[in-house]
């Protein structure tokens, strides 16, 4: 994650992969470097060894070439990273859709909210109504000027929160690694999960941002001083808040399937887990009203709108109604601006409901169940989760 945006995360989408190394002594460097050292080998050296053309032809990495491999996702073996990952986005983009918020009331109607829906699509069927995931309601220009307050009393802490919220910018996956044992080399599909889950995340909140086009708290105040640039985008809701969230709720999920389940064998360690888990989320979220980009109330929306779209996410990758697993649902939920109480400060316990008694800004809805598992983010937890529980292996015991 970077300064609200970059997703980041390990692994990276690949690039020329080890070809490189030291130049050859006394040689200026080129103009494209080891590359173009590389490309001139690889000519030479197969001019030198390729000998006359025999015609011969054998598969290498055969093909399954007679129509089954159409959304077979076990061909996503085949592919880099990046292109997975390309997938994986098109994937949960493509059943998302934008727009105004109808709203309940026609008093909702004149607030100008805006409404992230999920939409089925079956070329076999008839389409079907699109099903809310989120909506959001900017508050007042009053609320923010009243947020200014925090703004000056969190800056006391800008010199002990300093350096991690300087390195919180970017990729935050050290962080996160620093709890769940995350590492390139031994859980690659587990952070290929996450980097998705912060894609995702970017994708949605972007969106929102740019319709709710909350300005920043220097545009309000020029004694607010930001420790750090403050990001090209608008204020409301927090990329941070929104990001950390819906990882801690995802990776929380996770973990709690390959371990715990309904019977965890130490359900002390899954509490502390999952506490840990929302007090990071938490702690990156204020940080970034510690370094003067963000209001608590944007904070408080990335709260609503992280846990939901995680919520969402978690189902687009398990709910199976035909299958072991059933319906998985999850909770839409409305942040309502125009409820928040500009004197208060973003609470991390704030329930959001369905279960405790949400705060008057955050509006469950009806829990939905009729969202479908995508088999190609079903590869990717399955993948995540064969990491964790030993499936790996099966194939490399002796």
């Amino acid at each position: 994650m970077s300064a609200e945006g970059g997703a980041g995360g390990a692994g990276g989408a690949g690039g020329a992969g080890g070809a490189g190394g030291a130049g050859v002594a006394g040689t200026p460097p080129s103009v494209l470097g080891d590359a173009e050292l590389l490309t001139q080998a690889m000519i030479s050296h197969r001019d030198g060894i390729v000998g006359p053309w025999t015609n011969t032809n054998f598969a290498i990495q055969p093909w399954q070439n007679d129509g089954g491999h159409i959304e077979d996702e076990q061909q996503m073996w085949r592919w880099d990273d990046w292109v997975r990952a390309s997938v994986y986005d098109f994937e949960l983009a493509s059943n998302l859709a934008f727009g105004v918020d109808p709203g309940t009331n026609a008093a909702l109607k004149n607030l100008g909210g805006v409404q992230l829906w999920h939409r089925d699509f079956d070329p076999g069927t008839a389409p079907s109504a699109p099903v809310p995931i989120v909506a959001m309601y900017r508050p007042p220009e009053s609320t923010f000027v009243q947020q200014l307050a925090f703004m000056d009393r969190y800056s006391d802490l800008r010199a002990e929160r300093a350096n991690e919220t300087l390195i919180q910018m970017g990729p935050q996956t050290a962080f996160w690694s620093s709890i769940l044992n995350l590492s390139p080399m031994r859980t690659p599909k587990t952070l290929e999960l996450l980097n998705t889950v912060i894609r995702f995340s970017i994708l949605v909140e972007m969106r929102f941002k740019h319709a709710l086009a909350c300005a920043r708290a220097i545009d309000y105040s020029p004694q607010t001083q930001p420790m750090i640039a403050t990001p090209g985008h608008g204020s409301l809701p927090s990329g941070h808040s929104t990001q950390a969230y819906i990882i801690a709720e995802v990776m929380w999920a996770f973990f709690n399937e390959v371990f715990g389940g309904n019977n965890p064998p130490n359900a002390a360690v899954w509490t502390t887990l999952r506490a840990q888990l929302l007090a990071q989320a938490a702690r990156v979220a204020i940080n970034r009203t510690i370094a003067g980009v963000h209001f608590p109330v944007d904070s408080a929306a990335g709260h609503v709108l992280g846990t939901t779209l995680a919520e969402y996410f978690i189902a687009r990758c398990k709910s199976d109604p035909q299958g072991p697993l059933g319906a998985v649902p999850y909770t839409p939920r409305t942040f309502r601006g125009d409820k928040f109480v500009g004197t208060n400060d973003f609470d991390p316990n704030e329930a959001l409901g369905p279960q405790g008694a949400p705060p008057p800004h955050v509006v469950p809805g009806a829990p939905v169940s009729t969202v479908r598992r995508s088999r190609i983010l079903a590869w990717m937890w399955k993948n995540a989760k064969n990491e964790w529980d030993g499936t790996s292996y099966n194939g490399s015991h002796i």
